[in-house]
C-alpha cells in the first residue's frame, strides 16, 4: 500500500531542500501556488506544467443513484471534478 504526504511534510521537504529560504517562506509560497491553481481551476482554465502534467475541470452531470444501504433513489445533484493527467515524462519516471 502506499503511503500518503500531506501539505507539511511536502512543505518540510522543501524547506530542506532550499535551507537559504526561511520556513515560513517555503510555506507561504506553496500556499500561495495552490491557491492560484485553485483560482485559475475555477475560472475554467487548464492549467498545464510541461514536463509534470495538465489540470482540468469537467463538469459531471446530475443523476439518479441509489442508496446502497437502503435501495432507495437518490438524486445525485452536477458538480464539478478535477482531472490530472501526467506527462509522458513523469510517467516514464515512475515505470522505469
Amino acid at each position: 500500500m502506499t503511503e500518503t504526504v500531506i501539505k507539511s511534510e511536502l512543505i518540510d521537504k522543501l524547506a530542506a531542500r532550499f535551507p537559504k529560504k526561511r520556513y515560513i517562506e517555503v510555506s507561504d509560497a506553496t500556499n500561495e501556488l495552490l491557491e492560484a491553481m485553485l483560482a485559475f481551476l475555477g475560472s475554467g482554465h487548464r492549467i498545464e506544467i510541461r514536463g509534470f502534467g495538465t489540470f482540468n475541470i469537467r463538469e459531471v452531470q446530475g443523476k439518479v443513484g441509489r442508496n446502497p444501504r437502503t435501495g432507495a433513489s437518490v438524486e445525485v445533484s452536477p458538480s464539478n471534478k478535477v482531472l490530472f493527467k501526467c506527462s509522458k515524462h513523469i510517467m516514464y519516471k515512475l515505470n522505469k
